[in-house]
C-alpha cells in the first residue's frame, strides 16, 4: 500500500515538473516574440524618426533659403559658429546684428550673396572675413562702433556699395582698395586713428558726404578736388596742417570749392597729381 502511494506520488511530482517545463518553455517563447516584435517597433520607429528629421531639415532648409530679412538685435550673440547657417540664406536681402557681442564672423558670412544690406554697429568685431567681398550686391554696409582694425583686401570686389559706415573703430588707415568702390556716395569713417586719405579717393567720383573727423589727418589729398560730387566734408579734430587753418576756418563748402580749384590749376600745370599736396 505504501510502496503504491509512493509510486503514485512520484509520479504526480513528474506531471508536474513536465506542466511546469512546458509552461516555462512557452513562455520564454512568448517573451521572445514579444521581444523581437518590440525590436520590430524599435527599429521602425527609428526609421520613422529619422526619415520625419530628414524631411523637417529639408523643409528647415528649404525655409532658411526663403528668408529675405533678418534681424538678431541685442540677442547676447558671442559665438560666431552660431552664425553658420547664415551660408544657407542665399536670398536674404536685409541682415541687422546690432548690440551684441560678436569678435568674428563666419566665412559663411560670405554666401549671402543676395544681401543688400548689413548693420553690424555695436559689437567687439575686432575683423572682417575676406569672405566678405563676395557680396556683390551689397549697397550699404554699417560697421560702427566695434574694434576693426584693418578692412580686407577683398573690399575691392564691393563696387555696389553706396553708403559705408565705419566710425568708432581703431582703423590706423583705409586700404588702396577703396577705390575700386565706385558707387560710393557716402562715406563715413569718424573716430578713427587714421593717418592718411588713399589717393584712391581720385576715382570715388560720384561721393556726396564724406567724413574722417576726429583722426589723425595731416593733410587732406590734393585728389579730393576731383571729387565733383562731393558737398559735405567733415574735417574736424585732426591735426590738419595742408589746407591752411585760414581755410579749413571757412567751412565745409569753402574747403571743397578750395580743392577743386587747386585740382584743376595742378591739371593745367601737368603737375603730377597723385603726389601733389597742399603746400599753401
Amino acid at each position: 500500500m505504501r510502496a503504491s502511494s509512493a509510486h503514485s506520488t512520484c509520479r504526480a511530482l513528474r506531471q508536474s515538473s513536465f506542466h511546469v517545463e512546458n509552461t516555462t518553455d512557452s513562455h520564454n517563447a512568448t517573451l521572445a516574440r514579444s521581444l523581437s516584435s518590440a525590436s520590430l517597433r524599435a527599429r521602425s520607429a527609428a526609421a520613422k524618426w529619422e526619415q520625419e528629421h530628414s524631411l523637417q531639415l529639408a523643409a528647415k532648409s528649404t525655409l532658411l533659403e526663403e528668408v529675405n530679412s533678418l534681424k538678431l538685435e541685442a540677442k547676447e550673440l558671442t559665438d560666431a559658429q552660431k552664425l553658420e547657417l547664415l551660408g544657407k540664406l542665399v536670398k536674404l536681402k536685409g541682415f541687422s546684428a546690432v548690440q551684441n557681442k560678436l569678435v568674428n564672423l563666419p566665412e559663411e558670412f560670405g554666401k549671402m550673396v543676395s544681401l543688400t544690406k548689413i548693420n553690424l554697429d555695436s559689437n567687439g568685431l575686432r575683423s572682417l572675413p575676406e569672405s566678405l567681398g563676395n557680396l556683390k550686391n551689397l549697397k550699404d554696409l554699417s560697421l560702427t562702433r566695434n574694434r576693426i582694425g584693418w578692412l580686407p583686401d577683398t573690399f575691392r570686389n564691393l563696387v555696389n556699395v553706396e553708403e559705408m559706415r565705419l566710425s568708432f573703430n581703431r582703423l590706423h588707415s583705409l586700404p588702396a582698395e577703396i577705390g575700386y568702390m565706385t558707387s560710393l556716395v557716402r562715406l563715413r569713417c569718424g573716430n578713427n586713428m587714421i593717418q592718411e586719405l588713399p589717393l584712391e579717393f581720385e576715382k570715388l567720383t560720384v561721393l556726396e558726404d564724406l567724413s574722417f573727423n576726429s583722426n589723425q589727418i595731416a593733410t587732406i589729398p590734393l585728389v579730393v578736388g576731383n571729387l565733383g560730387r562731393l558737398r559735405n566734408i567733415n574735417y574736424d579734430n585732426n591735426p590738419i596742417k595742408s589746407p591752411r587753418e585760414d581755410v579749413l576756418a571757412q567751412g565745409s563748402e569753402s574747403v571743397i570749392l578750395y580743392l577743386q580749384r587747386m585740382y584743376q590749376s595742378a591739371l593745367s600745370k601737368g603737375l603730377e597729381i597723385l603726389s601733389a599736396n597742399l603746400r599753401h
